[in-house]
């Protein structure tokens, strides 16, 4: 009995490995999120009017990343002259850098919260469902396919899911 059950419990552990096995490196994954963090920039109209830029990193989809990795993605996005920094809307909050109606414009500076809410990689292909926020009326949802192709990770396609 103690065999089966081992067994049982080996295969499981096998078919979990297999399944979830993904072979992108953290270089790649650096450079995908940069990718997405883009692409959900790019769906914001009013970028002059930001003071800074906050991407949530703290989340499950970042775990394998590191603190030199997450600066790396900050980095990356320099090239739009705002602030840059990793924190959550409750961050934010404590920070003082919401008003009373969760609008990122406390502290006398207007913000852009990123956030990533759903990672997936399937058939070579990454989907990835981001979501950005100035305030609670004019989030907006987007899903964004990227793929590599001749050793490059590109934007594939992207379109709003929800909201203004």
């Amino acid at each position: 009995m103690k065999k089966i059950i081992s067994l049982l419990i080996l295969i499981h552990l096998f078919s979990i490995n297999v399944f979830a096995y993904e072979p992108i490196s953290r270089e790649d994954k650096i450079n995908i999120y940069s990718i997405a963090i883009d692409t959900l920039i790019s769906y914001y109209d009013n970028l002059e009017d930001i003071d800074y830029i906050a991407i949530d990193m703290n989340n499950k989809f970042f775990e394998q990343l590191d603190k030199a990795d997450k600066e790396k993605i900050l980095n990356n996005l320099k090239k739009y002259n705002k602030t840059m920094m990793n924190r959550s809307l409750k961050d934010l909050n404590q920070g003082g850098f919401t008003d009373n109606f969760n609008r990122l414009n406390g502290n006398s500076k207007n913000g852009l919260l990123i956030n990533i809410v759903d990672y997936k990689y399937k058939n070579d292909k990454i989907f990835i469902e981001g979501a950005i926020y100035t305030d609670p009326i004019s989030a907006k949802g987007v899903k964004i396919v990227i793929n590599e192709k001749d050793d490059q990770w590109n934007l594939e396609r992207k379109r709003v899911l929800w909201g203004a």
